[in-house]
């Protein structure tokens, strides 16, 4: 099997296993488990079952050449990514798995405005990227949001903007940290916040053995197995090329939504996500050519 091949096949099953997260968080809920339960047992489960993999994945991890600044913002970020968790399991108990997806998925145009922001120039394209991503958030919320329940509102996007907000400082700090050593300490660093928190109100278990199953395939399928393929994919095709193929995210969850959790949604949501979905792929084929010509001038 080549390279290119390879790496298409990881950066699918990298996808599909986070195409699965918001279901394992729903019936989570349904086990009867609070969303800092939830993500408490995700991260110690799933740090647990990275560093029994050590053996296997500590020449690509190579820890050892991180230097203290490295370290301290691989932690940082591990604890930010807590926050991010933890808005998408608040949103994902208050709306239905096919919405949430879909305004996760503006993150993309969240980071190209952030961005501008910053102070980056953006081109024509990555501004029409935008444009259709919020047109497509307007669709797909449009009825499915309570207006008179803010928290309905406020949780899914604030989970698409700290996201996009995780993406930048993880792009402009870790370009230079080998992927595997960023997935390994970000999931520890995770898994250390959420034990502190124990200490502060103490940590459910499930009721039965159902519930510990569904922890468990969230840690190893949504966490663990997505992380380790996704930087295998990105060795063998590069970060935009795996990321193009990672847009197929959002659909495996619609179908998985519609199929085992009977969630319908109306003609005009699935128009907005496809609308959505293209402003994905745009920008992700502007920040390829982008990282193409900065290539070439280096």
């Amino acid at each position: 099997m080549n390279r290119t091949l390879s790496g298409t096949l990881l950066s699918l099953t990298s996808a599909a296993g986070y195409a699965t997260f918001a279901l394992w968080i729903k019936w989570s809920y349904h086990e009867g488990l609070e969303a800092l339960d939830i993500l408490t047992w995700r991260y110690i489960f799933a740090s647990v079952l990275v560093w029994s993999l050590w053996p296997l994945i500590r020449d690509s991890a190579a820890l050892n050449t991180l230097n203290r600044r490295q370290l301290l913002i691989l932690i940082g970020l591990g604890a930010l990514f807590v926050w991010v968790s933890l808005m998408a399991a608040m949103a994902l108990g208050r709306i239905p798995a096919t919405t949430y997806t879909l305004i996760l998925y503006t993150y993309p145009a969240l980071v190209a405005i952030f961005s501008f922001f910053l102070g980056e120039r953006l081109p024509r394209a990555a501004w029409l990227s935008v444009g259709l991503a919020l047109i497509g958030c307007t669709m797909t919320t449009g009825g499915q949001l309570d207006v008179s329940k803010p928290m309905d509102i406020f949780f899914p996007f604030a989970n698409a903007g700290f996201y996009a907000i995780y993406l930048i400082i993880a792009g402009r700090y870790t370009r230079k940290i080998p992927g595997t050593a960023s997935g390994i300490v970000s999931v520890t660093s995770s898994a250390f916040v959420m034990l502190f928190l124990i200490g502060v109100r103490g940590l459910a278990t499930p009721d039965s053995t159902n519930g510990w199953i569904v922890l468990i395939c969230l840690a190893v399928i949504s966490t663990v197995l997505p992380i380790l393929t996704m930087f295998a994919g990105i060795a063998r095709i590069g970060a935009s090329n795996a990321a193009i193929v990672s847009t197929i995210e959002p659909l495996i969850t619609i179908i998985l939504a519609a199929v085992i959790l009977h969630e319908k949604a109306a003609a005009l949501q699935y128009f907005g996500g496809v609308l959505i979905l293209i402003s994905v792929v745009l920008l992700q084929l502007v920040m390829r050519k982008q990282a193409t010509a900065q290539s070439a001038e280096a």
